[in-house]
């Protein structure tokens, strides 16, 4: 099928639990390294790395999607 992860559909967390999850990050940075958090590789450096990431990483493919594909759907035909 010659696809990469960018292929495939996937299930991410709602804003709510990123928003969540984002603003315990800056807490707890902020505690354990205020010196660094308050530095320009600190605060704005993992607001730009967790949204990034939001979109990918902290995601899982979203299987029902996925087969619901006509190219997969040929391809598990094909067994």
């Amino acid at each position: 099928l010659k696809l990469s992860s960018d292929d495939f559909a996937m299930k991410c967390p709602p804003p709510k639990v990123l928003e969540k999850l984002l603003a315990k990050s800056l807490h707890f940075e902020k505690q354990i390294v205020p010196e660094f958090f308050s530095s320009p590789l600190g605060e704005a450096a993992l607001r730009a790395d967790f949204e990034k990431k939001s979109t990918r990483k902290l995601c899982s493919i979203d299987i029902e999607a996925i087969l619901e594909t006509p190219d997969w759907r040929e391809f598990f035909k094909s067994f």
